[in-house]
């Protein structure tokens, strides 16, 4: 079964990956910040709805809805799924890609951290080495060591820090609240929350003019809400109750080795030979963090409710 949850992770983190180059490609067609975060989470939010209704129709059951006080946390805790977005897009403001990436990828060790507050019990050092090497991997990868004109604005700086945490945070919960709920109707009710979230801090105005909507549909919209909020949050919830919130969050650092992939073979972005040392450097601590499934057993199933 832990198998199982490290490839539903997996699957999740690359699907997280494809998110970056599609908002460029989307900025690049003149859509703005509300269309592109309205577009992943409120058609995201529509989409499994759509699906857990479905799937409750062809199984001819009625909907297993969770109690009212599971449903308000997801509907709380959901909103780290939009605020983790705007947080990142707004350090993009201030800062390189690249140093962008580096601080967004702090989430890996913060998600480790959280877990060892929560359960009050020190990583295993295998746990630890894998965080480091992930770490080291990151820095490679974005080639921060071969520019030495990388400029940031402190503000830029804490928006980055800001995202990864409310990233990490959205990690631990996918697989520590509500385990026992259907993974599809959790992710609908997550997702809900972050798009009410988003629609408050930037409306999406694109629903109100019909051309926008349609062209928006028809070439970002429909992938940045599959990628973003139906097939990327699906698969964690699966997974993590699975594995642990602590391994999840090493193994979602496997979306950097897909943004690269896919900035050089879309985006047509220069790629140097140190950044593919780092994405080899990544997926060497990704694959210490899985003989840890193996050798201990810190990453036990849970609930918070």
């Amino acid at each position: 079964m832990k198998f199982k949850g490290l490839i539903l992770v997996s699957l999740g983190a690359c699907s997280y990956g494809i998110l970056s180059t599609l908002v460029v490609l989307a900025y690049r067609a003149g859509f703005s910040l509300s269309d592109v975060i309205g577009s992943q989470t409120v058609l995201g939010a529509f989409l499994l709805w759509l699906f857990v209704v479905l799937g409750a129709a062809m199984r001819k059951k009625r909907l297993a809805w969770p109690s009212r006080k599971q449903t308000l946390m997801m509907l709380l805790t959901g909103t780290t799924t939009g605020l983790t977005g705007l947080l990142y897009y707004a350090s993009l403001q201030h800062l390189s890609p690249a140093l962008g990436v580096v601080l967004f990828l702090q989430f890996t060790w913060m998600g480790v951290a959280i877990n060892a507050v929560v359960t009050r019990r020190m990583p295993p050092v295998m746990t630890l080495i894998s965080v480091f090497v992930i770490l080291v991997g990151t820095v490679l990868a974005t080639g921060l060591l071969n520019n030495g004109s990388i400029s940031f604005h402190w503000s830029g700086v804490a928006l980055g820090l800001c995202a990864a945490l409310s990233n990490a945070i959205r990690v631990y919960v996918s697989g520590a609240l509500a385990v026992k709920t259907d993974p599809m109707m959790r992710s609908a009710i997550m997702v809900t929350g972050g798009a009410i979230l988003t629609s408050i801090v930037v409306p999406p105005t694109f629903l109100l003019d019909l051309s926008t909507f349609q062209s928006l549909f028809l070439s970002y919209g429909l992938p940045l809400a599959f990628f973003g909020s139906f097939f990327g949050m699906w698969m964690f919830a699966k997974g993590t109750p699975l594995i642990g919130t602590s391994l999840a969050t090493i193994v979602s650092s496997m979306q950097l080795p897909v943004t690269i992939l896919l900035s050089v073979t879309v985006l047509h972005l220069p790629l140097e030979f140190i950044q593919l040392v780092g994405v080899v450097v990544i997926l060497m601590g990704v694959a210490i963090a899985e003989l840890k499934i193996k050798t201990n057993k810190y990453n036990s199933k849970r609930s918070l409710v």
